[in-house]
């Protein structure tokens, strides 16, 4: 397509909005439940913030974070309320860049919609077979991505007085690697849809010349 705008007909415009959609998602997860540290400085080293996702319920927050600091005081770990002082910055910084990045999700997400709609026109039962599965399984990984973050940021879970932390991320990213499966196939079915249509198209062209 000539002009200065995108190639939306490009057969790498909507696998590439979806590379860019799962790596701003995954991407916006983990800065949502990334542990954040600031230097504790003494015996302590890291001094420990919580995560965005402990503030939003409330796990963690300024009483918190005095409660530590004077626990550690007295323990003579740390000289002063380092979290007290540091951690309201640091966590509304990570708020920033997660509701940055969180955007570019969105128009990603947007976007690849918005193609979507625009390539399903013309196109037979193959595509819309590929566009289910991707959507289904999409829809199953990021429930299932939530529930396991929700979880795995759950520091109260009587699960974790048996097993660690990482496990039950693992045993999570197990559960959901066949639905990872599934939108993947879909994603392939819908790319050999767009093959499939493309001579179909050229011809069409070339009895209307």
């Amino acid at each position: 397509m000539a002009g200065d705008g995108v190639d939306t007909s490009s057969r790498w415009y909507r696998p590439g909005l979806g590379v860019l959609l799962a790596v701003a998602v995954g991407a916006s997860c983990f800065l949502l439940v990334a542990q954040i540290d600031v230097n504790g400085g003494g015996d302590v080293g890291g001094a420990g913030c919580g995560s965005v996702l402990d503030t939003i319920t409330d796990r963690t927050g300024w009483e918190s974070w005095w409660r530590a600091d004077l626990d550690d005081i007295e323990l003579g770990r740390i000289d002063d309320p380092v979290r007290s002082v540091s951690c309201p910055d640091r966590v509304n910084d990570r708020v920033v860049v997660l509701a940055i990045v969180a955007a570019v999700a969105l128009g990603a997400g947007l976007a690849l919609r918005g193609a979507g709609r625009g390539s399903m026109r013309g196109r037979g039962s193959l595509a819309r077979w590929g566009r289910g599965m991707t959507i289904a399984g999409s829809a199953v990984v990021i429930v299932g991505t939530a529930a396991v973050l929700v979880l795995a940021a759950d520091s109260d879970a009587v699960l974790y007085e048996h097993v660690d932390r990482w496990v039950v991320v693992a045993g999570g990213a197990l559960i959901l690697a066949p639905a990872v499966a599934v939108a993947a196939l879909g994603r392939v079915i819908s790319a050999l849809a767009d093959v499939v249509s493309e001579p179909a198209a050229d011809s069409s062209g070339e009895r209307d010349v």
